[in-house]
């Protein structure tokens, strides 16, 4: 895959390619954004370096939609289990 071919993708799914370097090592990252209603929604993606070997499935599975927090549904104890949802 080739930048271009990138941007295509992104922009095929509602999201817009952004490059980005870190300032102490100067190496590039490929970040997807998108702009949602509570402000600018921004994935990592990979390396610039790694972009000739990314798939379009590889690609996709980094912009899904997840949720933003994890809930516990249980708790151990010794010698007890204790749901937190029943």
């Amino acid at each position: 895959m080739d930048e271009h071919e990138l941007v295509a993708l992104l922009k095929a799914h509602k999201w817009t390619y952004r490059p980005r370097s870190r300032r102490s090592t100067g190496k590039k990252y490929i970040y997807a954004v998108r702009w949602r209603t509570t402000g600018v929604e921004e994935r990592y993606v990979a390396p610039l370096s790694r972009l000739e070997q990314l798939t379009e499935d590889f690609i996709l599975s980094k912009l899904e939609d997840r949720p933003m927090v994890a809930a516990t549904t249980e708790c151990q104890l010794p010698g007890q289990l204790i749901h937190s949802v029943v």
